[in-house]
């Protein structure tokens, strides 16, 4: 977790997208190297599914610049 602020709450004038972020952002691309990331274990009966991104924008017009391709999980959707 990373907190920017005064120890005395005075105002900043960040938020914690503008102060923290870049921060945390800076701080887990240093450490990728270390702890590399395993996909996630689902419950049982849960599959992930690949969703093409033309399927999302029928349902969903105003999504912007979303990859080709996006993996949901959905309760339920078991083979």
């Amino acid at each position: 977790m990373v907190w920017v602020g005064y120890d005395d709450n005075t105002e900043m004038g960040l938020t914690g997208a503008s102060a923290a972020l870049p921060i945390w952002t800076e701080l887990t691309k240093s450490l990728g190297h270390i702890y590399q990331s395993t996909p996630p274990q689902w419950p049982e009966g849960v599959e992930p599914r690949k969703i093409h991104r033309d399927q999302l924008l029928r349902d969903f017009p105003t999504l912007k610049d979303l990859p080709e391709e996006i993996e949901l999980t959905f309760p339920g959707w078991a083979s």
